[in-house]
């Protein structure tokens, strides 16, 4: 065989073999990316596992309730009793909490309480205030013709540093004689 045609086979066999690097070369690459797509996706999964569990295991503080103690809603001064409780997991440090009421335009004024306290996993702080509102308020609250507002405010951190607030707002129902929370939540 002359050498020319020698040169064309050989190229020939340089060309599949080429041919063949290029096609192991893109099924390397797709395989490669969906790999690295599939690491992507597990390493997402795995960060919001952990921002579940992160959510799961810290204090949660709310409100367990807000009532009327002892009076009957006539009475000169009313005494609101609200309950703070951790429903959380862990304990909330660095306890600070705003109870703040209003009727109509009437401000009842801030009355801040806990101060600083530490509130365990399911623990519960009760919390009294006295209220007095202008005996005509009064009556209308009674009769349904002006609305006894309460607005909570509760901040307090992790042992882990995190803080958090969370705020409440009730309304007293002249029909049935308690306060119903209406609005609830955490940031």
């Amino acid at each position: 065989m002359n050498p020319v045609t020698w040169g064309v086979i050989f190229t020939g066999v340089i060309t599949v073999e080429t041919l063949i690097y290029v096609v192991f070369t893109v099924g390397l690459w797709k395989q490669t990316k969906a790999a690295a797509e599939a690491a992507r996706i597990s390493a997402d999964a795995a960060r919001s596992s952990v921002q579940t569990l992160g959510n799961l295991y810290r204090p949660f503080l709310g409100v367990a309730g807000i009532y009327i103690k002892g009076q009957p809603p006539s009475a000169d001064a009313w005494l609101i009793v609200w309950t703070l409780k951790n429903f959380g997991t862990l304990p909330a440090t660095n306890v600070d909490a705003v109870f703040d009421w209003k009727v109509g335009v009437a401000f009842g004024g801030a009355v801040a309480q806990p101060n600083s306290a530490e509130v365990f996993p399911q623990g519960e702080i009760e919390t009294p205030v006295l209220c007095r509102i202008n005996p005509a308020l009064k009556e209308k609250i009674v009769r349904g013709d002006q609305i006894f507002e309460v607005n909570i405010k509760i901040k307090y951190s992790a042992q882990s540093g995190s803080s958090f607030t969370h705020t409440a707002y009730a309304q007293w129902k002249h029909e049935t004689g308690v306060f119903a929370l209406l609005k609830s939540q955490t940031a």
